[in-house]
């Protein structure tokens, strides 16, 4: 099963979060930088990076305006690579 199945039965309550994160470690994902540092957003208190399955996902986020760094709640990691 490819990692978009493993998220999508994992949202629908039928997967295995193990075996997603486990496809998710054998996946190759794409990654926003800005301003040379990795895309990021905190949410319930935990920074989370954004990472995307292919380049039409991350496509599709960057059209949306979301990966502005000006907002409040993303912003640029301090952490790089």
């Amino acid at each position: 099963m490819e990692l978009g199945s493993h998220v999508a039965a994992v949202h629908a309550g039928v997967g295995e979060p193990a075996a997603l994160l486990g496809e998710f470690r054998r996946s190759v994902v794409l990654v926003p930088v800005v301003g040379g540092r990795l895309l990021t957003a905190s949410h319930g208190g935990i920074r989370w990076v954004f990472a995307f399955s292919d380049e039409s996902a991350l496509a599709r986020f960057a059209a949306s305006g979301e990966d502005d760094p000006g907002r409040e709640q993303r912003r640029p990691s301090p952490t790089t690579g």
